[in-house]
């Protein structure tokens, strides 16, 4: 009778548990863990840029060809990327400025120039002389575009983003140019920027700043980006700008419009070599900034040209390239040694000046 007593319970048990279920609805299944969620893909590194031997050869300096001789290869593609303020892709294009065709070097070094603008304005077609002068002293030149800040986000003219984007495409240029290096014909070992004003604040992002450098997406991703020399028209390590006035005796300028991120102490030891060449009395980009940037390299040991022109305003091209002035020569002669031109062979002269 025990036996059956016992039976009756786990029925009587069963029942209630039943019941209680049915009030409560359905089991519900075990919350699943959550997936872990995938670490983002690191950026590339952008590429350690390499510094050569300080040692020119004459045939560098000197114009081996006339201006009217070069020849240009205008509108080339040679990237694209999405503008990150207008989230539109835009086509990355240069003018390419080669040496005449008698010039038969097995390779020709190389000298990437980005405009000026602010930023928000301005086109590869400014420089023409400028490219000419590059090479018409055996270079390939290269004027390029990069993307600009559309003029409802001229605010961001006060953040590092300009000069990242600007550097990302000047990465972009270097590395199409290694990737032309057998049609080209291009010493891919001897590559510098250039840049005037906003141009130059890009190509010193380029080969100065410490964090926040990007490759970009711009393309030829298995290319390296380094460089190994920089020469800067009226730009600068820090983004102090606009200003209005400059005070004549300390170069301090007041007024600025735009007192953003400053760079200068992320040039370091072993950096390579940059000339600057700024008028005293410019108030766009001010003459301090540049001198507080050679300052800095001069502190750190790395090789630098610093070229002021007294009373000149922002970027002094007529005095950059006058023949009857000193600064023409300088500059030529810096890039002439920070590209070691002394190892490089001479441009052909069949049609010297």
């Amino acid at each position: 009778m025990m036996k059956h007593f016992t039976l009756a319970l786990a029925f009587i048990h069963a029942d209630a548990d039943e019941a209680s279920r049915r009030r409560s609805g359905p089991t519900p299944s075990p919350t699943p863990a959550p997936k872990p969620v995938p670490a983002p893909t690191p950026a590339p590194a952008v590429p350690k840029n390499i510094v050569l031997p300080f040692a020119k050869a004459d045939c560098y300096v000197e114009p081996t060809y006339t201006a009217d001789s070069i020849q240009v290869t205008a509108d080339v593609q040679y990237g694209s990327a999405v503008n990150m303020w207008s989230k539109s892709t835009e086509k990355l294009m240069m003018d390419v400025y080669f040496p005449p065709d008698s010039d038969t070097r097995k390779v020709r070094p190389v000298v990437v120039h980005a405009h000026g603008g602010g930023y928000f304005y301005g086109s590869r077609k400014d420089n023409d002389a400028q490219m000419r002068a590059i090479a018409s002293r055996g270079y390939i030149a290269a004027s390029i575009d990069y993307r600009l800040v559309p003029l409802l986000a001229l605010g961001e003219l006060g953040t590092r983003h300009p000069p990242i984007s600007g550097s990302e495409d000047s990465r972009a240029a270097v590395r199409f140019f290694r990737s032309k290096a057998e049609e080209w014909r291009v010493d891919v070992n001897r590559i510098a920027l250039s840049g005037n004003s906003a141009g130059a604040m890009s190509a010193l992002y380029h080969a100065y700043a410490k964090k926040d450098q990007s490759e970009g997406s711009g393309g030829n991703p298995d290319q390296s980006s380094h460089i190994n020399a920089v020469v800067s028209v009226s730009g600068g390590l820090v983004d102090k700008v606009l200003c209005q006035s400059v005070d004549p005796e300390t170069y301090e300028p007041s007024g600025c419009t735009f007192n953003g991120d400053d760079f200068t102490n992320e040039l370091q030891e072993g950096d390579v070599p940059a000339a600057f060449i700024h008028g005293t009395a410019d108030v766009t980009v001010p003459f301090l900034n540049s001198l507080e940037a050679a300052r800095r390299a001069n502190a750190t040991s790395v090789n630098n040209v610093w070229l002021p022109i007294p009373g000149a305003g922002h970027v002094p091209m007529d005095d950059c390239l006058s023949t009857d002035e000193y600064y023409l020569h300088a500059w030529t002669e810096f890039l002439a040694k920070a590209l070691n031109t002394a190892e490089a062979e001479c441009p052909t002269k069949s049609m010297m000046v």
